[in-house]
Protein backbone atom coordinates (compact mmCIF):
# COMPACT_ATOMS: atom_id res chain seq x y z
CA UNK A 1 0.00 0.00 0.00
CA UNK A 2 1.28 3.34 -0.87
CA UNK A 3 1.43 5.91 1.62
CA UNK A 4 2.78 9.71 1.72
CA UNK A 5 6.59 9.73 2.96
CA UNK A 6 8.14 13.59 3.27
CA UNK A 7 11.77 13.10 1.47
CA UNK A 8 14.63 15.07 2.46
CA UNK A 9 17.34 15.36 0.22
CA UNK A 10 20.83 16.79 1.56
CA UNK A 11 24.09 17.44 -0.11
CA UNK A 12 27.22 17.28 1.81
CA UNK A 13 30.85 18.74 0.26
CA UNK A 14 33.65 18.93 1.99
CA UNK A 15 31.70 17.85 5.38
CA UNK A 16 29.57 20.78 5.07
CA UNK A 17 26.07 21.15 4.35
CA UNK A 18 25.62 22.96 1.04
CA UNK A 19 22.18 22.08 0.11
CA UNK A 20 18.96 20.60 1.40
CA UNK A 21 15.79 19.79 -0.20
CA UNK A 22 12.42 18.31 0.46
CA UNK A 23 9.64 16.60 -1.54
CA UNK A 24 6.53 14.84 -0.96
CA UNK A 25 5.88 11.31 -2.71
CA UNK A 26 3.59 8.49 -2.65
CA UNK A 27 5.69 5.25 -1.85
CA UNK A 28 5.22 1.54 -0.97
CA UNK A 29 7.94 1.92 1.90
CA UNK A 30 10.18 4.48 3.06
CA UNK A 31 13.26 5.46 1.12
CA UNK A 32 17.03 5.79 3.06
CA UNK A 33 19.35 5.72 0.42
CA UNK A 34 22.98 7.38 0.27
CA UNK A 35 25.53 8.20 -2.56
CA UNK A 36 29.26 9.24 -1.79
CA UNK A 37 32.44 9.89 -3.56
CA UNK A 38 35.62 11.49 -3.87
CA UNK A 39 35.93 11.69 -7.31
CA UNK A 40 34.58 13.97 -10.43
CA UNK A 41 33.10 11.79 -12.15
CA UNK A 42 30.89 9.93 -9.42
CA UNK A 43 29.66 13.49 -9.03
CA UNK A 44 29.47 14.48 -12.47
CA UNK A 45 27.36 11.12 -13.10
CA UNK A 46 25.12 11.44 -9.82
CA UNK A 47 24.22 15.05 -11.21
CA UNK A 48 23.20 13.78 -14.71
CA UNK A 49 21.32 10.67 -13.47
CA UNK A 50 19.92 12.62 -10.93
CA UNK A 51 19.91 16.46 -11.21
CA UNK A 52 18.15 17.71 -8.25
CA UNK A 53 20.46 15.89 -5.75
CA UNK A 54 23.82 18.06 -6.80
CA UNK A 55 22.60 21.78 -6.71
CA UNK A 56 25.06 22.77 -9.17
CA UNK A 57 25.14 23.61 -12.74
CA UNK A 58 27.07 21.49 -15.19
CA UNK A 59 29.43 23.11 -17.46
CA UNK A 60 31.21 21.54 -19.91
CA UNK A 61 34.67 23.62 -21.06
CA UNK A 62 37.71 23.31 -23.80
CA UNK A 63 39.82 21.93 -21.07
CA UNK A 64 36.95 19.33 -19.66
CA UNK A 65 33.47 18.92 -17.49
CA UNK A 66 32.98 21.37 -14.19
CA UNK A 67 30.44 22.15 -11.86
CA UNK A 68 30.14 25.35 -10.14
CA UNK A 69 27.41 26.63 -7.24
CA UNK A 70 24.11 28.31 -8.60
CA UNK A 71 25.31 31.18 -7.15
CA UNK A 72 28.83 31.89 -8.45
CA UNK A 73 30.53 33.48 -10.70
CA UNK A 74 33.27 30.78 -10.89
CA UNK A 75 33.48 26.97 -10.95
CA UNK A 76 33.56 24.91 -7.67
CA UNK A 77 35.14 21.41 -8.93
CA UNK A 78 37.33 21.29 -12.39
CA UNK A 79 37.52 17.84 -13.81
CA UNK A 80 41.32 19.05 -15.23
CA UNK A 81 42.48 20.03 -11.97
CA UNK A 82 41.05 16.95 -10.08
CA UNK A 83 40.26 19.08 -7.21
CA UNK A 84 36.92 16.80 -5.90
CA UNK A 85 36.69 17.15 -2.28
CA UNK A 86 34.56 14.29 -0.04
CA UNK A 87 31.30 14.44 -1.39
CA UNK A 88 27.55 12.88 0.20
CA UNK A 89 23.58 12.93 -0.55
CA UNK A 90 21.88 11.15 2.08
CA UNK A 91 18.26 10.95 1.41
CA UNK A 92 15.66 10.28 4.07
CA UNK A 93 11.89 9.82 4.37
CA UNK A 94 9.45 9.95 7.48
CA UNK A 95 5.59 9.09 6.85
CA UNK A 96 3.38 12.01 6.92
CA UNK A 97 0.18 11.37 9.17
Amino acid sequence: MLKIYKVTYKFYYDGVLENTEHDTLLLGEPMETEYSGTDFNSLWKLKLEHPWLVPWSRYERKKGKALGRWDALFCHVHEWKNDVKPWKVVITSKETA
